[in-house]
């Protein structure tokens, strides 16, 4: 039977397979056959004994079942798989026909049947057929001048018989493995696609972030110096000429940042998180202009943003990160605000919190409920509060959206005594 081709790693682990399931089926036949020849050995010792059988004959079985197992045993242990069958096969072929001279009876063949049909079970059929011929020929050399045509050519049909069966056996056994082997590596070739496609979704999902992220970044600064143009055209209503074309720059500025970014995809990289003990008052002390010109962008007439810092206040963080998660809230606060956003720090328990309170309309308390569980796959749009939450992670802080009748409360708390 001409087998169908298959591809390199079908093969190799179809052959690992068979190979498999050969170590195991001799094992269990060594094993079987090792329990089976003690009672045969008690049988032919008390023969002798009684001078019913001959020394020879029981010489003949010792050494088969003595040398047969530590054959075996020595091939398994290096890895010469095939070569344990083939021995095993050789050995039963000789024994049998010393056996059948020695006890001038052919019918002896069928003490082979079990080497026979676990052999033909696992190996190709032509090599069966070889096996068996050599079994039967020598068999009827040995002791062709004792045979009694008819009872040995019934031992021949009923060999013959179950070694066809086992034969049969055997290539439907290796129809099926060959047959597991395909889907085990159709089944690979789909998880190995599979896992390809989650990692490129997750980097692309990454990178999208990460994108919006920087985007949040750059617009930042332009929104303050767009705020602080407003504020100038406010109190110099004389320079709108000039104010109005920079405002225009500011804006092309900001498409074209757009445009740069989508080019930027493919450089983007991780950034690690730097962390360091920020002094909360300097900080904000430092940020205080910027602040103002975010609140000049976003409201009119501009909201007041007080700032209360206790001095000493101190929280680990990265720098850059908490200034972006700073601005990203007061995006938030200063686009809704009436007239009033507060900042302030206080110490509770073991954690400084850094405040940040409106007047505005508020926040949704579905949304306010996911945020304080941790939640933040509500945010539909803007990637502001997930930055905040990068932030708070990194940071092994947490945020807190109070439950206020006017505007909104944020608690970012942050734990003392690290280092």
């Amino acid at each position: 039977m001409i087998q169908p081709s298959l591809d390199e790693p079908v093969q190799q682990h179809y052959q690992q397979l068979l190979a498999h399931h050969k170590r195991r089926l001799i094992q269990l036949i060594t094993l079987l056959a090792c329990g089976l020849a003690l009672p045969f050995t008690l049988v032919l010792g008390l023969g002798v004994i009684n001078q019913q059988q001959s020394l020879g004959v029981f010489g003949l079985h010792l050494a088969r079942s003595l040398l047969n197992p530590l054959l075996v045993w020595w091939l398994l242990r290096r890895k010469q798989i095939n070569w344990a069958w083939h021995t095993s096969m050789l050995i039963a072929i000789i024994h049998n026909a010393s056996l059948a001279y020695a006890m001038r009876s052919p019918n002896v063949l069928i003490f082979e049947l079990f080497a026979v049909c676990g052999f033909a079970v696992v190996m190709p059929f032509w090599q069966v057929l070889g096996y068996s011929t050599g079994l039967i020929g020598l068999n009827y050399l040995a002791a062709g001048h004792l045979i009694i045509f008819n009872e040995w050519l019934l031992v021949i049909i009923v060999v013959l018989s179950i070694m066809l069966m086992c034969s049969a056996i055997g290539l439907v056994s290796r129809q099926t493995l060959r047959y597991a082997s395909q889907q085990h590596a159709q089944t690979t070739q789909l998880v190995q696609q599979r896992t390809s496609m989650q990692q490129q979704l997750h980097d692309l999902q990454q990178h999208v972030q990460q994108l919006s992220l920087l985007k949040h970044d750059l617009r930042q600064p332009l929104k303050s110096v767009q705020g602080l143009l407003h504020h100038l055209a406010f109190e110099q209503p004389a320079s709108n000429s000039t104010i109005q074309p920079a405002l225009a720059a500011t804006q092309r500025v900001e498409r074209q940042l757009n445009n740069l970014l989508d080019q930027a995809r493919q450089q983007l990289a991780t950034q690690r998180a730097n962390l360091t003990s920020i002094d909360l008052q300097q900080c904000l002390m430092q940020l205080q202009p910027a602040i103002n010109g975010l609140a000049a962008y976003y409201t009119e007439p501009i909201a007041n943003v007080s700032i209360e810092i206790a001095a000493g206040s101190q929280i680990v963080a990265d720098r850059e990160q908490f200034e972006r998660a700073l601005f990203n809230v007061l995006d938030n606060s200063l686009s809704r605000c009436q007239q009033q956003v507060a900042i302030r720090s206080f110490q509770q328990n073991d954690y400084l919190v850094l405040e940040i309170r409106d007047d505005g309309a508020g926040m949704h308390p579905d949304l306010r409920a996911a945020l304080n569980r941790g939640d933040f796959s509500l945010i539909s749009q803007g990637l502001g509060l997930k930055q905040v939450q990068q932030m708070l992670k990194q940071a092994t802080a947490t945020l807190h959206v109070l439950d206020s009748t006017i505007g909104c409360t944020l608690h970012m708390r942050f734990p003392q005594g690290i280092e």
